[in-house]
């Protein structure tokens, strides 16, 4: 005796049998094509009755299943992440954007451009992410009617805003058009800020703003620095020096943002933490990384430290970099003269020509050139510079050997509080090096290899670890 074999489906209508039906049997046959078409159907049922018990997961019923407490948030909570654009500002009230405009929205006067999430529309089907214009608004690129899913499972996180800063929303709704259903936006439990009632949530640079205070605290707090110090390739997570440099541009232009609020991002850096650079070639010698020296570290030593000084004003946000140990040994002049300070020097005339477009080799086009006011021995001048020499200020805080005009703009370096970073090495030594303020007529002022401020002719032979600004 043979089986009927059945499909599966949902069959929406059965055969009937008439009175003068003829009566055959077979796969095919009249007399079997009812059991066929019910048999599909109960094939059907049979897998999605598979499912509920699946679902069920032991429980009696689906409803209890679903009910029961603390089953699912963890399951839907690893769902989430960041969209993948952070608005501008988010609304507090309806927005009428056929009218549009270069409006205020919660406090952030919006440009061209600018993504403003909108959540609160009298419409809701109007809620969403929109692009600025001086005219009517538009749909923002990638959050339109034809971007399925683009709010699904998304945190949308306010980094600025009178009313919204710190706070965190989400699309409750899992099917969804955008333009033709309501986008019912709430705000979250979350916040990457310590906000009374919300749960502590990192941010989409994987901090909070505990990470912030305590990257702060590491930054001022000099018995921990030095131990503390990160490469920022693993900050960043990136694996690359010119990924690196990116990223600190990034985070130096309000998260590639420019605005007129110039607020830069240095959350997650701390002083001390550096990049390795593998060569650096001046056109006539290249230096090399070595492992046991560390002559081409170049660490963070200050966030925004020359920024707002200068007769012309150095107005971006930049971080200061030093070379941890001497990159090589020089003069300042061929003779004990020092020819109107540091600017006229000719180790000034190297770094800022061929060293100075090899280190941009190295790092890419980062290199920020800063105003500085300067010795002479006679007066003082403002000096343009990028790759340089600190002033005898620069690194101790006050002047020692250096005249009283030297400037010094403006003040002691961050990193060199602690005496460690002071300290430089050539080739595993301890050697002294240059300083950019003149001491003498003839001399300028040196860190001794016992760490203390001395003075030695230009013509002597130096250990050179200059600084620079990137942006």
């Amino acid at each position: 005796m043979a089986n009927l074999t059945a499909g599966k489906g949902w069959e929406k209508e059965i055969w009937r049998v008439e009175m003068d039906t003829p009566w055959v049997g077979g796969e095919d046959g009249t007399a079997n094509v009812q059991a066929k078409q019910l048999a599909a159907r109960t094939e059907y049922l049979k897998d999605f009755a598979d499912e509920v018990e699946e679902a069920r997961e032991g429980e009696k019923t689906l409803s209890a299943r679903i009910n029961k407490t603390g089953v699912e948030p963890m399951n839907i909570l690893a769902k989430f992440g960041y969209v993948g654009d952070m608005p501008t500002a988010a609304s507090t009230e309806n927005v009428d954007v056929a009218k549009g405009g270069l409006v205020e929205m919660d406090g952030i006067a919006l440009k061209v451009g600018d993504l403003a999430f909108l959540k609160n529309q009298d419409d809701a089907r109007e809620n969403g992410y929109w692009q600025v214009q001086t005219g009517a608004w538009n749909r923002f690129p990638g959050y339109t009617k034809s971007d399925a899913d683009c709010f699904s499972y998304k945190f949308i996180l306010l980094e600025k805003g009178d009313a919204n800063s710190g706070k965190v929303f989400f699309l409750d709704k899992d099917v969804y058009g955008i333009d033709a259903d309501a986008l019912p936006f709430r705000e979250s439990v979350f916040s990457p800020r310590s906000v009374p009632g919300k749960i502590l949530l990192r941010d989409s640079n994987g901090l909070s703003d505990e990470d912030a205070k305590l990257d702060l605290a590491l930054t001022t707090r000099g018995d921990m620095i030095e131990g503390y110090s990160r490469s920022l390739l693993d900050v960043f997570r990136v694996g690359t020096v010119a990924g690196a440099m990116e990223e600190i541009r990034r985070r130096c232009n309000n998260n590639g943002e420019i605005d007129g609020s110039k607020i830069p991002d240095f959350r997650g850096m701390r002083i001390g933490d550096y990049l390795d650079l593998a060569s650096i070639d001046d056109g006539t010698t290249v230096y090399r990384w070595h492992e046991d020296y560390k002559n081409l570290r170049i660490v963070v030593s200050g966030f925004n430290h020359y920024k707002n000084a200068g007769n012309l004003e150095n107005t971006d946000n930049n971080v200061l970099f030093t070379f941890r140990n001497c990159v090589t040994t020089m003069r300042m002049n061929p003779t004990n003269v020092n020819g109107g300070g540091w600017q006229y020097t000719e180790l000034r005339k190297y770094l800022e020509g061929v060293f100075a477009l090899g280190l941009k080799q190295a790092l890419g086009d980062y290199l920020y050139p800063v105003r500085r006011l300067l010795a002479n021995t006679v007066d003082h001048a403002w000096s343009n510079d990028t790759v340089f020499l600190p002033t005898e200020r620069e690194v101790w805080g006050s002047l020692i050997w250096g005249e009283s005009w030297d400037g010094g703009t403006p003040g002691q370096y961050p990193i060199f509080r602690e005496t460690a970073y002071k300290s430089k090495r050539v080739n595993g030594s301890r050697h002294w090096w240059w300083c950019a303020t003149p001491y003498t007529s003839s001399s300028f002022c040196i860190v001794s290899n016992n760490i203390y401020a001395d003075n030695v002719g230009a013509s002597a032979v130096g250990g050179v670890a200059p600084a620079f600004c990137v942006r």
